[in-house]
């Protein structure tokens, strides 16, 4: 694993942990990990840990190409719950 892969692994092993910590319900935590997920892949194949506005809405785009395990794309709803996901992780990222 590269390195920059390990640092983005270990921020989100942290943000999921203050959202247990917030006394998030089980399944929000479950979420979070899962919406993160799709960063954390997304991010592995980047040579750069830097991440642009530009880099922001090509994640988002990439989103739209994925399945959702039953023959379809993901939703707009399932697409929106990771951005609100990504804002979280910024945030607490920022804290």
């Amino acid at each position: 694993m590269e390195p920059k892969t390990k640092k983005l692994d270990t921020w989100l092993t942290g943000f999921h942990l203050s959202k247990q910590a917030e006394s998030c319900s089980p399944n929000t935590v479950k979420e979070y990990r899962a919406d993160s997920a799709h960063l954390a892949r997304w991010c592995s194949g980047r040579d750069s840990t830097v991440f642009t506005p530009s880099d922001l809405k090509a994640f988002l785009a990439h989103l739209r190409t994925l399945g959702n395990g039953r023959g379809g794309r993901l939703s707009p709803k399932s697409i929106y719950n990771i951005w609100v996901a990504l804002k979280s992780f910024h945030r607490w990222l920022a804290e």
